[in-house]
């Protein structure tokens, strides 16, 4: 029986040191990352991603609680509020104009299990095949189970658990298509690790902003 304590004692040992070791990321922060366009669609969500090339970005959030990944020459906004995200320009770390919006998660944890639903009416400059300064995300959000990933921390190799939140919805501007993303969030960093993104066209097709970004190492300055 004292081996069994013993050995119980120092799992949790091990597991109070990992959570000590592990802080929330801070402003300025600079994530080593993959990042790749190229997707094979399969069915049931299961698609293939190839191509990955690196790329750093710097982290931060903002007041409102959008965290920002800022690239040399884009960024991405993830409004953890509702987990819509948004990419943009590189040096945009705010949100556009909100015209309209709408949510059901009304401050939820990210319990696996849980879900709510998000729309948004936000400004956008019109373009050439669509002269509305106006687009809309319309979403239904679910977490799944949580599960491992690992990544490298100041040099050490550092495995976490990851609450997988699943997007289902659409986008519209004009014309309408779908719209799939799965994020992997780090309840002890505090931030997404993995983006899995892929916008239809309203032929059902993947288009040009379809992504998925890995965070692979965190660089603490």
């Amino acid at each position: 029986m004292k081996y069994i304590i013993a050995a119980i004692t120092l799992v949790l040992s091990s597991s109070a040191a990992l959570a000590q070791s592990v802080a929330p990321l801070t402003a300025g922060v600079v994530l080593v990352t993959e990042v790749t366009r190229n997707v094979s669609l399969g069915s049931n969500d299961k698609n293939t991603w190839s191509d990955f090339t690196p790329r750093e970005v710097k982290w931060s959030r903002t007041v409102q609680g959008v965290e920002v990944l800022a690239g040399s020459t884009a960024g991405v906004l993830i409004d953890t509020r509702t987990y819509l995200h948004y990419q943009v320009a590189a040096g945009v770390s705010e949100l556009s104009e909100t015209i309209e919006q709408s949510s059901t998660r009304e401050g939820q944890t990210l319990e696996p299990g849980s879900s709510w639903k998000a729309d948004r009416i936000y400004a956008n400059p019109s373009a050439s095949w669509c002269h509305d300064n106006r687009s809309k995300y319309d979403s239904k959000f679910e977490v799944g189970p949580r599960e491992p990933y690992t990544l490298i921390i100041d040099g050490k190799e550092t495995k976490l658990e990851v609450t997988p939140v699943v997007e289902r919805g659409w986008w519209t501007k004009c014309y309408s298509g779908k719209r799939y993303t799965r994020f992997l969030v780090s309840k002890d960093l505090g931030a997404v690790v993995s983006i899995e993104h892929i916008g239809y066209n309203p032929q059902g097709q993947a288009h040009e902003s379809s992504y998925r970004l890995n965070v692979k190492e965190i660089k603490k300055l």
